[in-house]
């Protein structure tokens, strides 16, 4: 099923994917685990993922993603 949405045409519908599954789902665990060696993993899917829906490159830089659609 995630292999399918990734043929959307633009990358605001993966957004909205994001927000509306994934989001939670990490906000989640980042209250359940806080400072745990875990959020080292859960952080780095996180920008795995933005990379995917923004077409960038895997080693690129997401900080400029994270400020404009104010994701933390």
């Amino acid at each position: 099923m995630p292999f399918g949405l990734l043929v959307l045409p633009d990358s605001d519908s993966l957004l909205n994917v994001y927000y509306g599954l994934l989001k939670y789902i990490i906000s989640y665990n980042i209250l359940s685990w806080g400072s745990s060696a875990v959020m080292r993993r859960i952080l780095l899917n996180q920008k795995r993922i933005l990379c995917i829906i923004f077409k960038i490159k895997p080693r690129g830089s997401v900080r400029n993603i994270f400020s404009q659609y104010e994701i933390s």
